[in-house]
């Protein structure tokens, strides 16, 4: 109940909602990580970032 409350009044206060704000949070921290690789943010206010990784292979579409 608590914590319930406490996040009611972050996105209230910040206008920001609490799981985007936790999305920019693990990207901030795989950002600054020694595996971290590519990563492109969202194309609009309400996406989140796509994370990959460079050194999978990738088989081309066919």
């Amino acid at each position: 109940m608590i914590e319930a409350e406490g996040i009611r009044q972050f996105e209230e206060l910040s206008k920001i909602p609490i799981l985007k704000w936790k999305g920019l949070e693990v990207t901030s921290e795989f950002a600054t990580s020694n595996n971290a690789k590519i990563i492109i943010m969202g194309s609009d206010e309400k996406s989140l970032p796509l994370l990959l990784n460079s050194d999978e292979k990738i088989k081309p579409a066919r």
